[in-house]
């Protein structure tokens, strides 16, 4: 039997996991804001024990436009910019998500849900199962018989 595969979107993760906190954030001795970091590495080491994850990937967005910026000019022009206390917790959640054996998979010019589905239909037929996890409904489109949200 072949085994699962998860594909995690970081970036709507850190999102989830920052604002959860938002009212009262976790911060380090030195007043660091950890939410995210804490959120997003609980997640992982649950998925570990609960799924016994063993094959985990992740898509995180990079700075600077899409192709869909090519084609459309205002893409997301009405989407607030990174909360400056959550784009300083992405070094260190990399970092954790590296140390989880999490492989992080990003492509400039492309967002995380690209990079998922790109790596959703290149690994399809080396598992059983796919599971995405995210709360981007776009990433619907992906899901068939063996692959799930």
């Amino acid at each position: 039997m072949k085994d699962e595969l998860f594909l995690i979107d970081i970036n709507n993760l850190m999102y989830r996991f920052h604002f959860a906190f938002i009212r009262n954030p976790l911060r380090n001795k030195e007043g660091f804001n950890t939410s995210a970091i804490f959120g997003i590495g609980n997640f992982i080491m649950d998925l570990k024990k609960q799924y016994n994850a063993r094959y985990i990937a992740g898509g995180l967005d990079l700075k600077g436009k899409t192709f869909r910026h090519e084609e459309f000019e205002d893409y997301k022009s009405g989407r607030e910019d990174i909360p400056d206390e959550l784009a300083a917790q992405i070094p260190h959640i990399i970092s954790l998500l590296e140390a989880l054996d999490v492989n992080v998979v990003s492509k400039q010019g492309y967002e995380a849900d690209d990079v998922i589905g790109s790596l959703k239909e290149q690994l399809s037929t080396d598992f059983d199962k796919i599971y995405i996890i995210t709360s981007d409904k776009d990433v619907g489109q992906l899901l068939d018989d063996k692959c799930q949200m």
